[in-house]
């Protein structure tokens, strides 16, 4: 395990523009992008941590956004999960100019999404196939994915969308019993990787004194935010232990090849911390810390 060092970190940006819940982060063309979920404002700072410009306007108009869900990055656009129009919104990363809306049929809850060739992949995580393809070309509706049973206890309430390698699609679930799904973007199931099976945190595992439900969600191991760089996935993995303060911070690195996720390489966050998303450009590491409401940033030398 290597611990890493912060080099820098910023709790505000000029122009009095601060950090309340930054949801999400994603990398592209040396840039950061950032999501913040109280504002929903997505905005876009440098490796240095330096403010450059907000990517959005909000509002109900048709070009604006009302009520930002999420955010992915797509051959020179953004799109923008509007939960207020139940739409998805494209804008050029360039100079935020917009281009079109996708509007969505009825689903559960989208927790996530992401833009592969002339689809959207997203997650309705309720369903008992809970993710879906919608083609942005003629409107086309399929859905495939395993259900899990869903709990107002459970923390398995989430999946991240991950940008495709060799024609697969990753999902990772945050979840008490942390999983890695490979598909095909036909929906097949190629691999189901549960890293509770690590050393590292089967050793940290912090057990419920009352089990949440029969089977599943006995320990607090949670995935909060997932990258992919390369050939490589990066997953931020806290842990809680029963007053609910975090144990641990980790980012558990993979390698991905011949359809087969396999772990490498563990790096430990600062241990007062409270990260929520994470994101990797270069060998630089960036991740919003709820605790200190602060974008920290970290080198990677692996």
């Amino acid at each position: 395990m290597i611990e890493l060092t912060m080099n820098s970190s910023v709790d505000s940006f000029q122009d009095s523009i601060f950090f309340s819940r930054i949801e999400d982060i994603e990398f592209s063309d040396d840039e950061f992008y950032y999501l913040d979920g109280k504002t929903g404002l997505i905005g876009i700072f440098s490796y240095d941590l330096i403010f450059k410009r907000l990517m959005q306007t909000v509002g109900p108009g048709p070009e604006e956004v009302n009520a930002a869900g999420n955010f992915t990055l797509s051959n020179g656009s953004i799109y923008i999960f509007d939960n207020g129009s139940g739409s998805v919104k494209e804008y050029t990363t360039q100079d935020s100019r917009f281009n079109q809306a996708y509007k969505l049929p009825a689903i559960g809850i989208s927790t996530d999404f992401s833009v592969f060739g002339n689809s959207l992949y997203i997650s309705d995580f309720r369903s008992e196939k809970p993710l879906l393809s919608y083609s942005m070309d003629n409107g086309e509706l399929k859905r495939f994915g395993l259900g899990r049973k869903w709990s107002n206890k459970s923390f398995d309430v989430e999946r991240h969308i991950l940008s495709d390698i060799n024609d697969n699609l990753i999902v990772a679930y945050q979840s008490d019993s942390p999983t890695i799904e490979l598909y095909s973007k036909t929906g097949q199931l190629m691999q189901s990787l549960d890293l509770s099976y690590l050393e590292i945190f089967k050793n940290s595992l912090v057990k419920y004194k009352e089990q949440v439900l029969p089977q599943r969600n006995t320990s607090m191991i949670i995935i909060r935010d997932v990258q992919l760089v390369g050939d490589n996935l990066y997953a931020l993995i806290t842990s809680h232990n029963v007053e609910g303060n975090v144990s641990f911070n980790k980012i558990l690195k993979c390698s991905i090849s011949d359809s087969e996720i396999k772990p490498i390489l563990i790096y430990q966050l600062n241990l007062t911390g409270y990260y929520l998303s994470f994101s990797v450009g270069k060998n630089k590491l960036v991740a919003f810390n709820y605790s200190t409401q602060s974008i920290e940033q970290f080198s990677l030398n692996n």
